[in-house]
Parts: structure tokens; C-alpha cells; sequence
């Protein structure tokens, strides 16, 4: 049959053929160029928000860390001098809860008599304890006033005190996991930052200060890279926040499957990306794992900025359909024309 087309028509016949080819390669390579923009823009965004908002949050921590490094060179300040005065320095943690709003209490612990010596003298005077050891914790209690407690209880628990116990065991600035408590009967997420008071490289006390996490659960919400997501997660796996269920909040992430394995990594401070299945969204996702940490401490807090491969892909699934519309359309013209032009020599 193709013996009776002319020269004229089979070369029309091998341009529509090569112009297919042509389209089928130029477009095959346009796809993998945008597949591969698409995975390096959703890690970029993602990476920036991580670190960007990690950093942020970096920043409120290390800011109450400073507060409570001040109080304790204020207060050895005061040893030193030979002037240590319980009555002003709970003074002076009201006058920091007034001025900073966003604390909710400061709490400061002496081993016995290291602050005066004079604890037989301030036995169960307020923020004393009954053999006068001096553990003032001052927090927001009341809506209008402070209310002034001990730091420490008989009946507290080994992890009640750890605030307490791994600085003097460490003699290292400690950032607790995140707890809730009722608050003016409303649950408030609280984080506290502990300080080691250190004399002569001796340890003699602590000063803890309890900040709010619940503008934190705020701000994730706001954050939606590529119209995705992001969460924080405590050293122990613990939901800080979570941008898309709130409800997670304070729940153990281990519980996830897919966290098992990225627990071991997050919580000694690695920084990574990540592919894989949230069982959150019930799909695959990209997920880019920055750190937050208070500098001279052992605990890694995570921010994780969470994008579904559905968003990732968008423009690539866009242009893979339209490359097969217009490729049918191409193919079919083809056809069209080789049946006319063959037709016509019949």
C-alpha cells in the first residue's frame, strides 16, 4: 500500500512521526525537570519553615533561660556581699512575673542554709519550708494576685523533681517536658526551664521558671507550607502543638508507627528530611525535621514541617495530563492525516 504513495506524502507521513517522537522526548524530559523542581522547591519551603519557626521558639526559651541565670547571679551577688535577703528576692520575682507577662511562675530552691544560714529562723514562713530550708515558688494562680508556694513536697515523685535533680546531678541548664496543669480552670501547657545555681563550682540550688506553651499550638496553626502542615514534638515524643489536630496535643507520638524510628533521631538533636506516610493525613508526605534547643542543654525539642506529596506534585500531575491530552489529540491528527493521505492513492 505505502508503494503507491508518492515521495511527497511519505515524507509528510515520517514529519508527522517525528514530530510525535519529538513531542513524546521534549515533554518526557520537561517532566522529570519539573518532578524534580517540584521534590527541591517542597524541601526548600519546608526547610525554611522549619528552621525559621525552631529558631523563633529558640529565641523564647533562651530568653527565659537569661531570666533565670539572672535571679541566680543576682542572688550569689547578694551571698557574696554578705547581704542575702529572702523578702527581697521574692520581691524581685514578682516584680519579673509583672514584668513579664508570658512567665507564669519562677520557682527558686537553696540546698539547706546555703542562701543565708538562717534557716532556723524562717521555719514555715512564707515560701519556707518546716525546717526553714528557702524554696519560694511564685506563680499566676489567682487571676489578680501571685500566689506564693513550696517548690518541693514530700509526696512528689522522682519525675516531680526532676527539675530539680538532674541540674544538680548534672550541673546543666534543663529544659522539662511539656505538662499540663489547671490553671484558673482552664488546662495550660507549661514548659519550665531549669538553672543550676553553681558556688565554687559547688551546686547549691535551683531556679526553675514555668513558661506557657500554649501560644505555641497559635502559632502552628498559622504555618501551612505548600498547604500542609507542621507540629513539635518534645525530646520524649511528646505533641507540643500540631497544626492540623489540636487534639494531639500532649499525646505520646510513639503511639504513631511511623514515629518509632524517627523518635531515636529526633531526640538526640538530628536534623533531617524525610519521606514517608503520616498517618495524621493517611497519605505520603515530605517532612523536614529541625531542631530546637536551648544552648548547654541536653534536650531536643523538634519542629517538623509536614507537606503531602499531593501538594509536592501538583504542577508535575498537572502537566502530566495535559502532556496526555494534548499527546492524544497528536496521535489521533496523526492518524487522521496518514488515513487521508493514504486514502487518497487508493
Amino acid at each position: 500500500m505505502l508503494k503507491k504513495i508518492s515521495l511527497g506524502q511519505k515524507l509528510a507521513l515520517c514529519a508527522c512521526i517525528v514530530l510525535l517522537l519529538a513531542f513524546v522526548l521534549l515533554n518526557t524530559s520537561t517532566l522529570r525537570k519539573t518532578y524534580t523542581y517540584s521534590r527541591e522547591q517542597a524541601k526548600t519551603i519546608a526547610s525554611f519553615t522549619s528552621r525559621y519557626n525552631a529558631e523563633k521558639i529558640e529565641r523564647n526559651f533562651e530568653k527565659v533561660a537569661t531570666i533565670a541565670k539572672d535571679f541566680a547571679i543576682q542572688m550569689e551577688t547578694m551571698v557574696e556581699e554578705g547581704n542575702p535577703s529572702r523578702e527581697m528576692v521574692m520581691a524581685t520575682m514578682k516584680n519579673s512575673l509583672e514584668l513579664h507577662k508570658d512567665l507564669f511562675g519562677i520557682a527558686i530552691t537553696y540546698e539547706p542554709n546555703e542562701f543565708d544560714g538562717k534557716d532556723i529562723e524562717y521555719i514555715n514562713k512564707e515560701g519556707n519550708d518546716s525546717k526553714g530550708q528557702f524554696m519560694p515558688y511564685i506563680n499566676r494562680g489567682n487571676k489578680d494576685s501571685f500566689v506564693t508556694e513550696l517548690c518541693i513536697y514530700d509526696y512528689y515523685t522522682e519525675e516531680q523533681m526532676e527539675w530539680y535533680n538532674i541540674p544538680k546531678n548534672t550541673k546543666k541548664t534543663f529544659l522539662t517536658e511539656p505538662t499540663a496543669y489547671l490553671v484558673q480552670g482552664k488546662n495550660t501547657t507549661m514548659a519550665s526551664v531549669a538553672v543550676p545555681i553553681i558556688r565554687d563550682e559547688k551546686f547549691v540550688g535551683v531556679v526553675s521558671i514555668d513558661t506557657s506553651l500554649d501560644y505555641l499550638q497559635t502559632e502552628v496553626e498559622k504555618v501551612k507550607p505548600m498547604g500542609g502542615f507542621a507540629e513539635i514534638v518534645s525530646t520524649e515524643g511528646t505533641y507540643v502543638a500540631n497544626g492540623l489536630d489540636p487534639t494531639k496535643v500532649m499525646k505520646d507520638v510513639s503511639k504513631e508507627e511511623e514515629w518509632n524510628s524517627l523518635l531515636k533521631r529526633t531526640s538526640v538533636g538530628e536534623e533531617f528530611t524525610e519521606f514517608g506516610f503520616s498517618s495524621i493525613t493517611g497519605e505520603k508526605v515530605l517532612r523536614v525535621f529541625s531542631t530546637i534547643n536551648i544552648k548547654g542543654t541536653d534536650q531536643y525539642w523538634t519542629y517538623v514541617s509536614v507537606i503531602p506529596f499531593s501538594n509536592i506534585f501538583a504542577e508535575y500531575n498537572f502537566s502530566y495530563k495535559r502532556m496526555l491530552v494534548i499527546g492524544l489529540a497528536l496521535f489521533l491528527f496523526i492518524i487522521y492525516i496518514n488515513y487521508s493521505i493514504i486514502s487518497k492513492d487508493l
